[in-house]
């Protein structure tokens, strides 16, 4: 496993997670009922990059401040701790709330090649771990949830022109990407175009240009086969567009990876052929990338090995994670899909009380 990659990580206190240890490899594929938890999980490592990036109060502030970030707020939880492991080093961070609205650090350590077991003292508000450890500090997480394509969405709308070199969490800022994209990595950027084709045969190209009106923003438009007219974002699908915005990620630049890949719910309003594509995107990608993705697809779902699969459960507030073990399911998976297995609460992951 890449040392920028995960291979275990440990929460207490964060949003629905009481406390969770699990392993993590190259490949993860999320499940669990709605509401227990996949989406707080994918959104810790927002925090965790924010915090690497020095800019932890921010996203705090952002968030809804402690009480939205701590489980059940700071009343209920007065110090929230997190476990990273990369490799051969070992991180553990603890932060508690502040009468201000912020989170400061009660602690930080850190044991690696070069330190055993390094005790920052707390009191900061932002990490010093690259005092320490540049390298863990370096690794970056980029989580994405393309959720939201209705007709007042921003995606739909003129967006400013400015060379993005990262896709924004939502894709609202999907056409000014693109525009940057084409203009600085060409090779890239016909590749999405090509493999939006396969799913959209009438799709031939985006048309990116700035607003003859305003040529301070953009629209997103795109061409039809056979069609030079530009037409506009209101005539793609929401499913178009999501696997666009897939695709737009998964082809980063190779200088722009995020080092772990994070993806809330890919496979809403996907035609089964795109269902086919994104699983080999995915397969592929994760060769190279740490993919961690949450779905609710069972046609989806069936493509993975039972080895990839961790399993999201909410029982009494709590979110508990947990990966199966295909060894331990080799008889049921000769009768049965790991879908199957899943809504006969086999593997858990089922909405309970």
């Amino acid at each position: 496993m890449n040392q920028n990659h995960l291979s275990r990580i440990s929460i207490k206190g964060y949003k629905s997670i009481d406390d969770c240890d699990v392993q993590l490899k190259n490949l993860n594929i999320l499940i669990g009922s709605n509401g227990a938890g996949k989406s707080a999980f994918i959104e810790f490592f927002n925090m965790i990059n924010c915090m690497f990036d020095g800019c932890l109060q921010e996203y705090v502030a952002s968030h809804g401040g402690p009480d939205a970030i701590l489980r059940f707020g700071s009343g209920v939880t007065k110090q929230m701790e997190l476990g990273l492991y990369f490799g051969k080093s070992r991180y553990h961070a603890a932060l508690r709330p502040t009468e201000d609205g912020r989170l400061v650090f009660s602690e930080e350590r850190l044991t690696n090649d070069r330190y055993d077991n390094i005790n920052i003292c707390g009191g900061h508000f932002e990490t010093r771990i690259r005092e320490y450890d540049s390298n863990i500090s370096d690794v970056n997480c980029q989580a994405f949830h393309f959720n939201e394509f209705s007709a007042g969405s921003p995606i739909r709308h003129p967006q400013p022109v400015r060379q993005y070199e990262k896709l924004s969490q939502d894709g609202s800022n999907f056409a000014p990407y693109l525009y940057a994209l084409k203009k600085s990595h060409f090779g890239d950027y016909i590749r999405i175009v090509k493999r939006l084709r396969i799913i959209a045969p009438f799709f031939d190209d985006f048309y990116l240009a700035p607003d003859e009106n305003d040529p301070a923003v953009i629209r997103l438009r795109w061409l039809e086969s056979g069609c030079d007219k530009p037409l506009g974002a209101d005539l793609l699908s929401d499913g178009v567009l999501r696997f666009a915005c897939l695709l737009a990620v998964f082809r980063y630049p190779k200088e722009r990876r995020p080092d772990i890949l994070l993806i809330d719910e890919p496979d809403l309003s996907l035609h089964p052929k795109a269902l086919e594509l994104l699983y080999h995107i995915i397969n592929l990608v994760s060769n190279y990338r740490q993919v961690i993705c949450s779905t609710q697809s069972t046609e989806l779902l069936n493509k993975f090995s039972a080895d990839d699969i961790i399993v999201l459960d909410k029982t009494g507030g709590k979110t508990l994670l947990y990966r199966i073990d295909e060894d331990e399911l080799e008889e049921w998976l000769a009768n049965k899909t790991i879908t199957e297995m899943w809504a006969n609460s086999i593997i858990g992951g089922l909405p309970s009380r």
